[in-house]
């Protein structure tokens, strides 16, 4: 169908109008087939323009869904448009979730596979590179099933998962489940005061959770200030009624959708410094030890801070996440303090922890700290301030995450990814099809 929607990431700050959104798959196959490009279109949940086409045609994998779980052998095979929310809807019924859940409910399975995407889980494996069965392929040569079981078709799937789309649509996917026992989870928050206690901290909490993220102030120069999160799923639900999370964060989702992008999202700033130090230091103070929540709670806290994205102004925001290893921890502090010290606001700090390699050609995880940034798009000076900070990401041995990025130059992607190579040689071609084009593919280089 003719459009004239705006296509944006979630941060905003990247964005096309879509002249054409296709949703059938025979009508999407018949215009590939006469060479119309197009652009794999999701949740919209990424931050940069992974998504984003200039030439405005898009195939929206909303019609894409499907899930059948089969409880036995703990997997669930469901379509590419199937969002994390309808997926665990179906699987928890059952006492089962995802090895690998991102850190938004609202990302799609096809576009999680296309980013490589990884969650808050201790236990491995990490990444979904790692834990994916399976998958089925609208590739260059049409629809082909792929498993991790046969080694014929290991190049392909290593190409596809945090491929950003370069190797075609994902129709399906087998994803592993494991048993849980509740919807409910018992949360520690432990505050530190030095990077050196954080890090130790999260180590130490590693051992005995399920899940652990960190919360890092830097919104006041010279002070710092973390809150370590660790979650342990309850051994039964000790929420009676979960219902009232499931209704506020349903509408949330409706409000800060797409619906109202275009009204809401242009509006003016409404976080600085100033009451940036205040909500900071409010979190820090009044952040309560122990508590019991849902699941869905703890691993999708964004979705309590509505309209988080248009706070940040017109320009909306972006997320700087890059991962170092763990032998390079004062690299990364000399990173915090290198923004902390700038003009350039962080808006939102976590840190996570990543105990294994993605096996995906662009995989984002390796053994090491994930740090994740958010600052307001479009300030003066902020790009080559951040590629100044990339030098130093280089120089531990560590790599950005793709599905996050919205300035990387050709040059600078295949320092960080030196594999990138195995996607565009001659004996790569069979696994890119002419049909697909986005913004940052061409941006990378990767369409050849």
């Amino acid at each position: 169908m003719r459009n004239n929607q705006l296509v944006s990431g979630w941060g905003g700050a990247h964005g096309s109008k879509a002249l054409l959104i296709e949703k059938q798959i025979s009508k999407f196959v018949e215009f590939y087939e006469r060479g119309v490009k197009f652009s794999i279109l999701g949740s919209c949940t990424s931050y940069g323009d992974s998504a984003v086409s200039d030439l405005g045609n898009y195939f929206s994998t909303e019609l894409l869904k499907g899930i059948e779980i089969d409880v036995e052998n703990k997997f669930a095979q469901c379509g590419g448009g199937v969002t994390y929310e309808e997926l665990l809807e179906a699987t928890l019924q059952f006492g089962l979730i995802p090895k690998v859940i991102p850190g938004t409910n609202q990302a799609t399975i096809g576009g999680s596979i296309a980013a490589d995407i990884h969650g808050k889980s201790t236990k491995i494996p990490n990444c979904i590179s790692n834990g994916i069965l399976g998958l089925k392929l609208l590739g260059k040569n049409g629809v082909v099933n792929l498993s991790k079981m046969n080694s014929n078709d290991s190049e392909l799937i290593q190409a596809t998962v945090g491929g950003l789309g370069v190797t075609g649509l994902i129709l399906s996917a087998v994803i592993p489940l494991q048993s849980v026992n509740s919807q409910t989870v018992f949360e520690t928050r432990t505050k530190c005061h030095s990077l050196h206690s954080t890090l130790r901290t999260i180590e130490n909490l590693v051992r005995e959770s399920d899940y652990v993220v960190c919360w890092v102030n830097l919104s006041r120069k010279g002070t710092y200030r973390a809150i370590v999160s660790s979650a342990q799923i309850s051994s039964s639900d000790s929420l009676q009624s979960l219902s009232y999370v499931r209704i506020f964060s349903r509408v949330a989702e409706y409000l800060d959708g797409f619906k109202i992008w275009p009204r809401i999202g242009r509006g003016p700033q409404l976080i600085f410094r100033w009451n940036l130090k205040i909500a900071n230091q409010a979190v820090y103070l009044f952040s309560r030890e122990k508590r019991i929540l849902s699941l869905r709670e703890f691993l999708f806290p964004m979705k309590k801070l509505l309209f988080w994205r248009h706070l940040h102004g017109r320009g909306g925001l972006i997320q700087w996440q890059r991962i170092f290893p763990f032998e390079s921890e004062s690299i990364m502090g000399d990173v915090l303090n290198r923004i902390q010290d700038s003009s350039y606001l962080p808006t939102l700090v976590t840190i996570k922890i990543s105990q294994e390699y993605s096996s995906a050609v662009l995989g984002f995880c390796l053994p090491g700290w994930n740090l994740a940034i958010d600052f307001r798009a479009n300030q003066p000076g902020l790009t080559q301030f951040l590629r100044e900070l990339d030098e130093l990401v280089l120089l531990a041995g560590g790599r950005p995450y793709l599905i996050k990025d919205g300035y990387l130059s050709k040059k600078e992607f295949e320092l960080f990814f030196p594999r990138a190579a195995q996607l565009k040689g001659i004996d790569s071609s069979d696994m890119r099809p002419n049909w697909i084009s986005n913004n940052q593919l061409l941006r990378l280089g990767l369409l050849g």
